[in-house]
Order: C-alpha cells, then sequence, then structure tokens
C-alpha cells in the first residue's frame, strides 16, 4: 500500500525532498510532486533502517514551510 514515499497536496507550487542514509549521504532528491522514493539507491534495494528526511515547500499563497525528521524504511 505505502511502497513509495511521495509528499502529496493540492497546494504547493514548488518543493524539494531530499532523504539522507544515517551517515549523512544524500540517498534521494526530488523537485517532482510525482516523483516519490522507493527505498532505492542507485537502484539497489537499502537495508531497513531509519532514514532521515527534509522537505521544503512554497505553497500557492506564497507560505514557505520546511520540516525535517526520519522515517523507517521496513521490508
Amino acid at each position: 500500500v505505502n511502497d513509495i514515499l511521495y509528499v502529496r497536496s493540492n497546494y504547493i507550487d514548488e518543493f524539494t525532498m531530499i532523504i539522507y542514509n544515517r551517515w549523512g549521504q544524500e540517498v534521494f532528491k526530488t523537485s517532482s510532486l510525482g516523483q516519490g522514493w522507493d527505498g532505492k539507491f542507485n537502484n539497489q534495494d537499502l537495508s531497513p533502517d531509519a532514514y532521515a528526511y527534509y522537505i521544503l515547500v512554497k505553497c500557492t499563497d506564497g507560505e514557505e514551510y520546511t520540516k525535517r525528521g526520519n522515517i523507517s524504511l521496513l521490508r
């Protein structure tokens, strides 16, 4: 059901989502709402672990938000 991590909203004008592994290596980056993270890096399945995310959003009303946290990858 949730094999791909997407950011979804009708009010986002621009956004960037970055996923990092525990050593700070960038394993995924997108600026497209239609592109989500499938738990892979260089077409290789990543191991189950906690990964950090950073999301920067600019809404249609001009407001900007940032969100960061952790996401658990389960297989």
